[in-house]
């Protein structure tokens, strides 16, 4: 992981709600070879007002499964889009599992279902960055699922924030919430600003959060991607005084 470019964004919650913050992506960031891929909940984080989190990741694609019957079970390996980019998709007696890692196409990600895959059930197969899922299709017999990923410099992101009740790596309906903020890392850019204002309105810009001496936070929270929460700290920067 060491040649893969480190990102961060900053979310800063200047509104009045509290709630969770929801970073995810859209299918403008990967072709397909199916149609209506699945969008999960990729990143996310509780705030409350005066609260920053930062979130941090990695450009390193996953395969990914998730069966969201009882009890839920999942599966994320690292995947590498030259090399350990194909993987099949199995069933036996003790629930799904991926097979060894294999070479297929460049560029490319293959999920192979096989021919053990019930033609009903409750699991999902697809990718993910940097350890939680992005991507599903609802996992079928004998189907050869491709992933195709734009170049990283072109990746975008959203960003947006509500009273979600959806867990990371869940499916999330992007119709249906609030209103969400487009992020694009310029060129030679590896850090953003979102903030949210008073009027649920977003600004974004490039860099860390911006302050004055007449400002203050009252806590910031670092979440890396898959990782949740790794710790809080206080500092003197955000809520105006």
């Amino acid at each position: 992981m060491s040649n893969v470019q480190q990102y961060n964004l900053w979310f800063v919650n200047q509104s009045s709600s509290a709630g969770k913050v929801c970073v995810y992506q859209d299918n403008s960031n990967v072709t397909f070879n199916q149609s209506d891929p699945a969008v999960l909940a990729w990143m996310l984080a509780g705030a409350n007002p005066s609260v920053q989190v930062n979130f941090q990741w990695a450009t390193d694609y996953d395969f990914a499964w998730f069966d969201y019957g009882s009890p839920g079970t999942q599966q994320i390996i690292g995947a590498n889009l030259n090399t350990d980019n194909a993987v099949t998709f199995r069933l036996n007696q003790y629930g799904y599992y991926f097979q060894t890692l294999t070479s297929g196409s460049s560029g490319q990600l293959s999920v192979q279902s096989d021919g053990s895959i019930p033609t009903v059930n409750h699991a999902v197969v697809g990718i993910g960055m940097h350890g939680a899922g992005t991507f599903t299709f609802p996992a079928k017999p004998n189907i050869n699922s491709l992933f195709t990923p734009i170049q990283d410099a072109n990746l975008a992101y959203w960003i947006s924030f509500g009273y979600y009740l959806f867990e990371v790596n869940d499916p999330i309906d992007v119709s249906i919430l609030n209103t969400s903020a487009k992020i694009s890392f310029p060129y030679g850019v590896y850090t953003m600003t979102a903030v949210l204002d008073v009027q649920n309105l977003w600004t974004i810009y490039p860099g860390p959060p911006v302050t004055t001496n007449a400002e203050r936070v009252s806590q910031v929270t670092v979440y890396e991607a898959a990782k949740g929460v790794l710790h809080p700290t206080f500092r003197t920067l955000l809520t105006r005084i």
